[in-house]
C-alpha cells in the first residue's frame, strides 16, 4: 500500500490519535500496531504528519504526553521523516530540537497569537488547544527564528458557523482566507508586548518559515514553479466576521473578524 502511495505521488501520511480532536473517534488506538506502516514509509521516503495528542489526558497536557511517543517512533525509525504538527507547547519545540533532522514541526497562525484564556470564544478553540503565554512565547520565537525545523502549517478548519455555536463546539480555529495575514499580525501583536523585536522579523526569516523550511523538508523545489511572490500591503483591509459559499448555503465564521490586516497580492 505505502509502495504504491509513493508510486502516485503521495508525499505523506495523516495520523491522529483516537478521541483527540474532531472526527477523529476512528483513529490510531496504538501506534506500534502501525509500525510496519512507518518501516515502508521510511523505506519509500513518505511523511509520517502526526497529530501530536494522547486522548484521555486532560487537554493542557495532552500534547507533552505524547512527546515520549515521538521520540520512540523517531528512534526506532530514525531517516523517517516526522512533522510534528501544530506544536503549542514550549516543551513540543524543546522534543522536536532534541530529535536528528528528519523531525520537524509546524506551528499555526492561531496559536501564535492565543492563549489558553482566549478559548471561552468557541471561535477560538481548537486541538490542541492554545496554551499558557509562556508557551505562545516560546512558539513566537521559534517562528521568527533560523531552526528550519520550524515551519507553518495552517492547521486550518473550515467548520460552518452552526458548528462553532453549538453547545460543544467543534474544534478548530478558521484562518485560510488570510493565513499570511494571521502570521504577521501576531508578529505584529508580539512585537507591541515586547515579546519579540522588530530586528527578529526579517524577510529573510518570514519568507523561511513560511515558505523555504517547509518546501526544503518536504524535499520541494526551492522555488516555485511559477516563480510568483506575493507583496503585502498596509490598504485598510479589513478581516470579515464570516464568508460564505457561492451557493451561500455554507457560512464560516472567521477568528479575528472586524480587525485590520495587510492586503496580499500576488506578483510575478
Amino acid at each position: 500500500m505505502i509502495a504504491e502511495a509513493a508510486a502516485a505521488g503521495i508525499v505523506g501520511v495523516k495520523v491522529y490519535p483516537q478521541g483527540v480532536t474532531t472526527n477523529s473517534a476512528s483513529g490510531v488506538a496504538n501506534l506500534d500496531d502501525f509500525f510496519p506502516v512507518f518501516e515502508a514509509m521510511e523505506k519509500h521516503d513518505l511523511v509520517l504528519n502526526l497529530h501530536g495528542e494522547v486522548p484521555d489526558v486532560d487537554v493542557m497536557n495532552a500534547e507533552e504526553a505524547f512527546l515520549p511517543t515521538l521520540k520512540r517512533v523517531h528512534e526506532h525509525f530514525p531517516n523517517l521523516r516526522i512533522v510534528l504538527e501544530h506544536c503549542s507547547t514550549a516543551a513540543a519545540l524543546e522534543a522536536v530540537r532534541s530529535c536528528g533532522p528528519s523531525v520537524a514541526a509546524t506551528i499555526t497562525a492561531h496559536h501564535l497569537y492565543l492563549t489558553i484564556d482566549d478559548t471561552t470564544d468557541p471561535l477560538a478553540f481548537c486541538k490542541p488547544i492554545a496554551k499558557t503565554p509562556q508557551d505562545q512565547n516560546a512558539l513566537l520565537k521559534a517562528a521568527c527564528g533560523d531552526n528550519s525545523k520550524f515551519f507553518f502549517g495552517s492547521d486550518s478548519a473550515p467548520h460552518p458557523t452552526s458548528s462553532k455555536q453549538a453547545e460543544t463546539p467543534a474544534a478548530g480555529v478558521y484562518t485560510q482566507s488570510f493565513a499570511t495575514q494571521y502570521v504577521l499580525k501576531a508578529f505584529e501583536d508580539a512585537m507591541e508586548q515586547g515579546m519579540i523585536s522588530e530586528a527578529d522579523v526579517t524577510q529573510k526569516r518570514l519568507e523561511n518559515f513560511l515558505s523555504r523550511s517547509g518546501r526544503k523538508f518536504y524535499k520541494l523545489p526551492e522555488e516555485a514553479g511559477n516563480g510568483n511572490k506575493i507583496v503585502l500591503e498596509r490598504k485598510g483591509e479589513i478581516i470579515p466576521p464570516t464568508i460564505k459559499s457561492e451557493d451561500g448555503s455554507v457560512e464560516v465564521a472567521l477568528s479575528r473578524g472586524g480587525e485590520s490586516v495587510f492586503t496580499l497580492r500576488w506578483i510575478n
